[in-house]
């Protein structure tokens, strides 16, 4: 009986023994390296960035958004995390939505340089007169 039950007792060792090292085995390890920008041409990069330094670090998604301006001169969120821009040369504050950017509101300025929110109220400062206004939606 002693005999049956230290089999038994090895068997069921062996067996637990072979179980686990399957799983050990099943995992390998796989180095590489890189040395430039160049090395990751070759792959698809989402959501990072290469430094000029061949750096990987930390990005962020982009699209191009059509926009009838000579640039963006600012940028302001509201508390909502809507993206509201001033523009240049016409003097126009738009808004982001998921269509596209929409017109807010216009200044009739040149340059809408500045945008800052306070208690809900949306204020651009605007050049080359340096008036502000003051826009609640």
């Amino acid at each position: 009986m002693k005999r049956l039950t230290r089999t038994f007792t090895g068997l069921t060792t062996l067996a637990i023994v072979l179980v686990c090292s399957q799983e050990v085995w099943a995992a390998t390890t796989k180095i590489w390296m890189t040395a430039s920008t160049k090395d990751f041409t070759r792959g698809k990069l989402e959501d990072v960035t290469i430094l000029s330094s061949g750096q990987i670090a930390p990005g962020m998604g982009a699209k191009r958004i059509p926009l009838d301006e000579i640039g963006i001169w600012a940028t302001a969120f509201s508390k909502d995390g809507t993206a509201y821009v001033g523009t240049g040369n016409n003097g126009v504050v738009y808004r982001l939505t998921d269509k596209g950017f929409e017109k807010a509101f216009e200044t009739g300025e040149a340059v809408v340089a500045c945008l800052a929110w306070a208690d809900g109220v949306l204020y651009a400062g605007t050049i080359p007169g340096g008036r502000i206004f003051a826009w609640n939606r």
